[in-house]
């Protein structure tokens, strides 16, 4: 039996499966849903002299935002986002699309994706959902999840939440360093303001804060696995927000949840090994990425 294996069919009844672009990858063509490579299309179009020697000095969100301020130059519109969406609307679900969301669903995990798209979706077809009867914010639609069913329990129900915002609402995509900027600014605001609704006012305020509805219910309150995510420094909101998870639980111990970082490759040359141990998040590694999106671990026993 594979570590990953062990791991899913261990793990506690509250559990997150956390996924990044690399399901979109696996066993695809380079040019298709891939984020790194459309960016870098769509740059080489308004930087002739751009090449992925750059990758090393300008990250990929300070790169939206270079392109953002040209494209708007240009045009003397904003709507690069669009032309984004465009892209991603022609991105076709895979085979371990729908392996791992029927897992998820026969085990009832909750999904959280950084992806935009709704490949994750469409595997199953889920439809668009929200906690609440209120309209959701176009920019940060939080409490929005694509399932089946309705959800009673955010941490113990299938659903599939964007932490990045969602291609149905396209002014919530976290694009730039400026979208990611303000995402840490709105989370730390439900974490340590107000008396009676902020984190981290009490042990007890997970089930009575502001995020209770939301996608981080599950994110603070689960175990979390972490399959095809870099977690790298270009993951600004996610790394401080894990930062955040860390203090809450050395604060209340009480509160205490497990986390891994499933990866193929060099942990120690990646440079994430440090930051990976100080904030509890376990190393699992597999030999290839068959391993993690082929694995005979998402079987339904």
């Amino acid at each position: 039996m594979n570590t990953l294996k062990k791991l899913v069919h261990t793990a506690s009844d509250n559990l997150s499966l956390v996924l990044g672009n690399g399901i979109n990858r696996f066993e695809s063509l380079e040019s298709n849903n891939s984020w790194e490579k459309m960016l870098a299309d769509i740059a080489g179009r308004y930087f002739p002299s751009y090449s992925r020697k750059h990758s090393e000095g300008i990250s990929l969100l300070e790169l939206y935002d270079l392109i953002e301020l040209k494209y708007q130059h240009k045009t003397n519109t904003t709507h690069l986002v669009d032309e984004v969406c465009k892209i991603l609307n022609t991105w076709k679900p895979f085979a371990q699309h729908h392996r791992i969301t029927t897992w998820a669903k026969h085990t009832n995990t909750p999904i959280l994706t950084s992806n935009f798209d709704t490949l994750l979706a469409d595997s199953c077809a889920a439809t668009l959902r929200n906690t609440s009867s209120n309209r959701p914010s176009f920019y940060y639609p939080w409490s929005s999840y694509y399932s089946t069913q309705q959800v009673q329990d955010i941490r113990s129900e299938f659903a599939i939440w964007h932490m990045h915002g969602m291609l149905k609402y396209r002014r919530s995509l976290r694009l730039g360093l400026s979208d990611y900027m303000g995402s840490v600014h709105r989370l730390r605001s439900w974490l340590y303001r107000g008396r009676k609704d902020r984190l981290f006012a009490s042990m007890h305020m997970l089930e009575r804060w502001k995020g209770k509805s939301t996608w981080l219910q599950a994110f603070f309150g689960n175990d979390l696995i972490f399959v095809g995510i870099s977690l790298d420094q270009i993951e600004i909101f996610l790394r401080w927000s894990l930062i955040e998870r860390k203090k809450l639980y050395q604060k209340f111990p009480q509160l205490q949840r497990r986390a891994w970082y499933v990866f193929s490759g060099d942990l120690e040359k990646s440079g994430k090994d440090l930051f990976l141990q100080e904030i509890g998040v376990t190393a699992v590694k597999v030999n290839s990425y068959k391993e993690i999106y082929g694995s005979d671990a998402w079987a339904i026993r």
